[in-house]
């Protein structure tokens, strides 16, 4: 019996019978399918997962770092932090990959181009404002309380990071493109080197060169900058990836 037909509580009549699909279930196959679906669920999230901890890890690196240069330092990156999150959102890539990977499943290459160039110009308009607001993170903090030396260090920290937004924007995009044609290792690989990059020059320029604050959110910058290179100049210029 059809769904609609029990609902109507009549009777199947012998034209609605001829039309029926008949679905066999194989109980055996069931748990086994399964499995496989749960393990490329997880092949498919472990790449995607670490690749998108990469800013999360700079920034964990960076708060490590200036705890060993002094407290009030590691308090200034809190605060900033805590402000500049609220808005960098914006500038993460989460329609593109959408609409890159309906364009790649339905073969329609060209539009992955297509898709890819208007994402990468609508994230570095949003950048604008981002930066806008996080240029103003010393007045803003001192109006939200925070005590004047404390806001002056964020709204440096602050600044400084703000020149980073276009290579976020761009690694997010980069990857989103890449991701929807199933291509995963390029923004895993890059984003360990970021971070192994972020890690050595932290280590080097702030603490045993004794730049200390003020050199940190440059760090962070540089890292970005060569994580952003490795998609353009090897895995899109040299590897084709495109």
């Amino acid at each position: 019996y059809s769904f609609c037909t029990l609902l109507g509580g009549g009777e199947m009549s012998a034209n609605e019978r001829d039309h029926l699909i008949p679905i066999k279930v194989d109980l055996d196959e069931a748990p086994r399918s399964i499995l496989r679906e749960a393990w490329l669920l997880i092949r498919l999230f472990i790449p995607i997962f670490i690749s998108r901890c990469g800013w999360a890890g700079m920034k964990t690196t960076d708060s490590a770092v200036l705890g060993h240069v002094g407290t009030k330092y590691l308090a200034a990156s809190g605060v900033s932090d805590l402000w500049t999150m609220t808005s960098g959102i914006f500038v993460q890539d989460r329609v593109a990959s959408v609409l890159c990977s309906q364009a790649y499943g339905s073969k329609r290459y060209k539009m992955l181009g297509s898709w890819c160039c208007v994402g990468l110009t609508v994230l570095l308009l949003i950048c604008l404002p981002v930066a806008f607001l996080w240029v103003l993170t010393n007045p803003i903090l001192r109006f939200m309380g925070v005590n004047s030396e404390l806001s002056s260090l964020a709204g440096y920290y602050a600044t400084v990071l703000a020149l980073c937004l276009p290579f976020r924007s761009m690694v997010s995009l980069a990857t989103s493109f890449l991701q929807s044609q199933k291509i995963l290792q390029p923004a895993v690989r890059a984003a360990l080197v970021a971070l192994f990059t972020n890690f050595i020059l932290a280590m080097y320029f702030v603490l045993y060169k004794g730049y200390g604050f003020p050199a940190c959110p440059f760090v962070t910058v540089g890292a970005e900058a060569v994580q952003i290179s490795i998609f353009i100049f090897y895995y899109f210029w040299y590897k084709g990836l495109h």
